[in-house]
């Protein structure tokens, strides 16, 4: 892990590093610890994620591998597949609400054409 990386954002942010790590749910010293034995428990690196609006992988170096602490043992990769599973569900139900919405303007239309040709309006219901 990049501390320096990390202290330059945190501060982007308007946080002290004390304030970080307890945004993060850590003490200081717990923090410091963490990022001298490169070992964060994987729910401590999406609470960092969200705090300084990063991804996931932004914490990564091409040649760190991470050891988590309660023993998830979770790779690099996994946690991006993990972050990335988790974006692709938010776009689709987005997708899902769209369609939902979608249908029941569809049903809209066809309750007025019903409608229209119930008074006579039409001879038949219009596509």
């Amino acid at each position: 892990m990049d501390y320096e990386k990390i202290k330059k954002d945190v501060r982007k942010n308007g946080y002290t590093i004390k304030e970080f790590s307890e945004a993060i749910g850590m003490s200081d010293a717990g923090f410091h610890k963490a990022v001298r034995e490169e070992s964060f428990n994987m729910k401590t690196i999406q609470k960092m994620s969200e705090v300084l609006k990063k991804p996931v992988n932004y914490f990564f170096d091409d040649n760190n591998n991470f050891m988590f602490a309660d023993s998830e043992q979770k790779t690099k990769n996994e946690l991006l597949l993990e972050q990335k599973v988790k974006s692709l569900e938010k776009v689709i139900d987005g997708k899902d609400r769209v369609i939902k919405n979608q249908n029941e303007y569809i049903d809209l239309l066809k309750k007025g054409e019903k409608k229209r040709y119930k008074r006579g309006e039409n001879s038949t219901v219009e596509a």
